[in-house]
């Protein structure tokens, strides 16, 4: 018996589950200034003629119709046993225990919005490089992404973006590993390898016989126009493309991660991309910046990653990309510089935002410095940099241009009319050597991690910086110890820095009575912002001058009011999957057979007619949850009492079952829970 199910007449629309079970922020949430508490901080700000100091006391109410950085309880935790301790154990005690499930505070790694009351966080645990990321989600509150943590046994990456209402990205994995999607639609991450033209450009060869090996690199970030339309980028040059085609002999286009990187012959397009971003852009439509290094972060002894890119002046490798929706074109951007014989671009573009009204800007660091590269906590009496091997070097102690940089939205040199001076903001390793205040210039030695654009034109910074050994007292290392910092930058030319404090622990957790940096050590990790009033820094783990661990923070800042930015829903209309045609093949039990009676010699065989007929199927589709699930009705005649159940099969695999029951009526039913990416092409019944 055979009958056909053509395909479905109805669209399946699944709503991002874990996000849309959050609901809306509560009321609460925004009671207004009164209800903030301020985290204590020391913000600086600089003008071209004035330098001002000013101290949030910890647990202060915002200024009327001002915003502050409040400290929030920290979500991020890793699901384990809770210890009778009286807190959480350090990062330290976290790596010893790495085998008894301990529950242990996560570093933030990135986090991106795209609005709001929309947002998602990628952490990981510092120091277990072999446990997985973990994924968070937020519509009010934080909360972890439990799709992700049943799914993600194949996913591992540090960077997280999206790519429309309901799909987004994890990339970052190392050594080439595959990136990640979340499919909203199917409600399932899926691993899509590297493509293999990608491993070639990276592959280099040894010795006279030319042995191949595969240097070290990965995508490390991206930039989605819409769920079919991403770009990622990566080291050694590296662009691919998430896109539909229609392939040879296919009548449909298919998704597919296909390289678009340049030649080996086109040198000035060769090295580390280091970070990307798309935005809808005011007037409709989107763009889209990357940013890209000199050199090669991860540094080898050869290859064309040893050194800079370029060793003469006639040509500037390009470090801004741009892209209205199609392939990125190279863009001239003017970057402060202290050139070295045959070694003239000294700056590295790190990161990269658009603002709502199109003004961009771009973090940039010396050549081949990382946030933890170039952490001074990590040699404190340092009498060299703390660089990694291979770097390019420092030519001499003094400070190089680490810029917070504007431009427009298409590249080139911003149109501000007073934009902030090329060095105020400067790096060097040498404690002693370190940018004191002037007017004009930003004390300390600064490295970014992180940027992010507000509207307005402004933009927030976060990264590290390394204190003036005069403004950190006479304590031995101290000059050498860097602290997380924010800095917020303007067209018009005045600049905020602002730094966190917290009570000073003793090495047994009591408090000493005195003040310290918080997360000293440390560093901002990740840093976004929705509006003037709506933005949110993680920091890394720091330790205390007493040699006490210090857990990492999370800070948002907020007025108390309903930011000023529209909220966004999970509403997405997109082309789905068609079901395939599904045959359903009815196979009956094994005929029964009679046994004659002893006395009689001959055997007679009866066949009798199938227990089940007149099958009917009907496809019913019900939401629970904001979730949709897709369930098969298969009713039937029973002619006799009959124990039978239901496979559904695809390419000769079981995809779904109905386990066997026992019918004594005249009609049964069973029902088979169908999936869309695993759509059947046979059902039978079994006994």
């Amino acid at each position: 018996m055979r009958s056909r199910l053509g395909p479905l007449m109805f669209a399946v629309a699944v709503g991002f589950a874990a996000l849309a079970s959050c609901g809306s922020p509560p009321a609460s949430a925004f009671a207004g200034s009164s209800a903030v508490r301020c985290a204590r901080a020391t913000t600086t700000t600089i003008t071209a003629t004035t330098t001002t100091t000013r101290v949030v006391d910890g647990g202060a109410h915002p200024s009327e119709g001002q915003s502050c950085w409040e400290e929030v309880p920290y979500p991020f935790i890793s699901e384990g046993e809770e210890a009778n301790r009286p807190s959480q154990p350090s990062r330290y005690e976290c790596i010893l225990a790495r085998g008894n499930h301990e529950s242990c505070y996560l570093t933030v790694t990135s986090m991106a919005f795209r609005a709001w009351n929309r947002g998602i966080a990628v952490t990981e645990q510092e120091g277990l490089t072999s446990t997985p990321p973990e994924i968070w989600l937020y519509n009010g509150e934080w909360r972890r992404d439990g799709t992700f943590s049943a799914q993600s046994k194949n996913c591992t990456g540090n960077t997280v973006l999206w790519a429309g209402k309901l799909d987004y990205w994890l990339v970052g994995a190392s050594q080439w590993g595959s990136l990640c999607r979340f499919d909203g639609l199917a409600d399932e991450w899926t691993p899509v390898p590297v493509p293999s033209a990608t491993k070639q450009r990276a592959t280099g060869f040894i010795g006279a016989q030319e042995t191949p090996f595969l240097r070290s690199g990965t995508v490390t970030s991206g930039a989605c126009f819409a769920w079919n339309n991403c770009w990622f980028f990566g080291s050694y040059g590296t662009v691919l493309h998430w896109s539909e085609r229609v392939e040879k002999g296919l009548k449909k286009p298919t998704l597919a991660l296909r390289d678009a990187s340049p030649t080996a012959s086109e040198t000035l397009l060769w090295g580390e991309y280091t970070a990307a971003v798309a935005r809808a852009g005011a007037a409709g439509g989107t763009s889209a910046l990357a940013v890209r290094a000199t050199s090669e972060g991860a540094q080898s002894s050869t290859g064309p990653e040893a050194g800079p890119l370029r060793t003469d002046t006639a040509e500037v490798p390009p470090q801004l990309f741009v892209s209205p929706g199609q392939a990125f074109g190279p863009l001239e951007l003017a970057l402060p510089d202290t050139p070295q014989p045959a070694d003239p671009f000294r700056t590295d573009l790190v990161a990269v935002d658009i603002g709502a009204e199109g003004q961009a800007w771009v973090a940039g660091n010396p050549a081949s410095l990382h946030v933890r590269q170039g952490r001074g906590g990590e040699s404190p009496n340092a009498t060299i940099p703390p660089q990694p091997s291979g770097a390019r070097p420092f030519a001499s102690h003094g400070p190089q241009p680490a810029p917070l940089q504007p431009v427009t939205e298409v590249g080139g040199e911003t149109g501000c009319a007073d934009p902030p001076p090329p060095f105020l903001f400067t790096y060097t390793p040498f404690p002693e050597a370190t940018q004191t205040a002037a007017a004009g210039q930003a004390p300390g030695a600064f490295l970014w991690s992180d940027i992010a654009a507000l509207p307005g034109g402004e933009a927030l910074g976060g990264g590290e910086v390394r204190r003036p050994a005069a403004e950190v007292g006479p304590a031995p290392g101290e000059g050498a110890v860097a602290e997380p910092v924010i800095a917020q930058v303007g067209c018009a030319g005045r600049t905020s820095v602002t730094r966190f404090s917290t009570q000073e622990l003793a090495i047994d957790g009591s408090p000493t009575g005195s003040e310290s940096a918080t997360d000293r050590g440390g560093a901002v990790t990740a840093l976004v912002a929705n509006a003037a009033n709506d933005a949110w820094a993680a920091t890394s783990f720091g330790v205390f001058a007493s040699g006490a661990a210090a857990p990492p923070h999370l800070y948002h800042l907020t007025n108390g009011s309903r930011p000023e930015a529209p909220e966004r829903n999970d509403e997405e209309t997109r082309p789905g999957p068609e079901p395939e045609e599904i045959t359903y093949v009815f196979e009956p039990p094994p005929p029964t057979v009679t046994q004659p009676p002893p006395a009689v010699t001959k055997r007679k065989t009866v066949k009798l007619p199938p227990a089940l007929y007149d099958v009917k199927t009907k496809l019913h589709q019900e939401t629970r949850g904001g979730r949709t699930y897709l369930n098969l009705y298969i009713s039937f005649r029973v002619r006799r009492p009959v124990k039978v159940g239901a496979q559904a099969l695809r390419n000769g695999q079981v995809v779904s079952v109905a386990r066997a029951k026992r019918f004594r009526g005249k009609s049964g039913v069973l029902i088979l829970q169908l999936d869309r990416s695993r759509w059947p092409s046979k059902i039978r019944f079994v006994s």
